[in-house]
């Protein structure tokens, strides 16, 4: 890969090719990396590279839905601090409706926390839940089903939305993709 991309290059670029171009420098320098590390490179980003990273990281982690997206939170001792990144990013991006369905996808995973971490220990140690938690698991997922249509019902216009908030920012994100090369 090239070693920078140019105003019209970027200027080219549309939806999910657009943001991924933007935010992958970003991912390069952290992937892998400690908690410290990646505080130091999102402290350093201003606020409309912290909001389409973060919206980055939800796309990218919630393709098979919101209920997997927790399950593996519990897996890396949690997610609970991508919730806030996410939200503030959105509000940023002024995509309230949205901002409220992670806020309800949050609401849900906090309330359950202790039980889909049970159900991940479960998976882990190849066990089965008793009935009266497979019961519950079945409610918890409907749950997260009913998020999951409104969030994947909005997400096209989110992503559309944002490519336009890029575009009448460019240089801001020009100048993210070009950092740290």
């Amino acid at each position: 890969m090239k070693d920078s991309v140019s105003l019209k290059e970027l200027q080219s670029l549309k939806n999910t090719d657009l943001i991924k171009t933007i935010v992958k420098t970003s991912i390069d320098q952290i992937r892998g990396k400690g908690e410290q590390k990646k505080k130091e490179l999102y402290n350093i980003l201003t606020i409309d590279q912290k909001s389409l990273l973060s919206f980055w990281v939800m796309y990218g982690h919630t393709r098979s839905g919101w209920y997997q997206f927790c399950l593996e939170g519990i897996t890396v001792g949690g997610y609970d601090h991508y919730f806030s990144a996410i939200n503030e990013g959105l509000i940023h991006f002024k995509e309230n409706a949205m901002s409220e369905i992670i806020s309800k996808a949050y609401t849900l995973y906090i309330s359950n926390k202790t039980f889909i971490a049970k159900v991940w220990k479960n998976m882990e140690n190849h066990t089965h839940l008793i009935e009266e938690d497979q019961k519950l698991l079945v409610t918890l997922k409907h749950q997260f089903e009913e998020i999951d249509r409104t969030y994947f019902l909005l997400l096209e216009t989110t992503i559309k939305n944002i490519e336009l908030y890029i575009h009448n920012h460019t240089n801001v994100y020009l100048e993210m993709t070009n950092s740290y090369k």
